[in-house]
């Protein structure tokens, strides 16, 4: 990074109370072990906003899911430099029951075996019994209608699915920087 942008984070880390401080620095060292392992070079174009965003909202988060997956956004903007802007702006937004239900869409989604797909509460079936219908329709709650206002889930055919914008941001933010077994 240039003179410049250092400081400009080096001024906003020293702007952090001291609690924020170590879970901001807890966030950069878990994204620097991360490309670490992972044996990519380090990229030349880091965009400092997203460095900042990541420093400011890590240092507020306890969860330890979504710090992990802040983790894994820095790791990615370190090695690609590419992390659109509006990922730390969805993650900001997100609680862990979020992206555990996303991640779980995301396993549906991308599932070869059909059979592992058809779950009772995701999918639209009609039964028979006496005689009386009983629709059973997909699962729908506050967090996948809030999934899907982020963009990053839609339905589709009795299912919900990762759209473009969720399947994008889960590459940026799902860890998969070293390939499987990475930290």
């Amino acid at each position: 990074m240039t003179s410049g942008v250092g400081r400009l984070i080096d001024a906003k880390f020293d702007s952090l109370v001291d609690a924020q401080k170590v879970l901001a620095a807890q966030t950069f060292d878990r994204a620097s072990e991360k490309v670490r392992v992972s044996k990519k070079p380090l990229t030349a174009n880091v965009t400092a906003r997203i460095v900042i965003e990541v420093m400011n909202n890590s240092s507020t988060e306890t969860d330890p899911l979504l710090r992990e997956l802040w983790a894994n956004l820095l790791a990615e903007e370190f090695v690609s430099g590419k992390v659109h802007p509006e990922f730390p702006k969805i993650l900001v937004r997100l609680s862990p029951r979020d992206a555990q239900t996303l991640a779980r869409i995301a396993q549906q989604s991308t599932s070869k075996d059909l059979s592992s797909r058809l779950r009772i509460n995701s999918l639209l079936a009609t039964f028979s019994v006496f005689g009386v219908d009983l629709q059973l329709k997909q699962v729908s709650s506050f967090v996948h209608e809030h999934l899907q206002n982020l963009g990053l889930v839609k339905r589709g055919g009795g299912d919900w699915a990762l759209s473009l914008i969720g399947a994008e941001f889960l590459r940026t933010v799902g860890g998969d920087l070293a390939g499987p077994g990475s930290p």
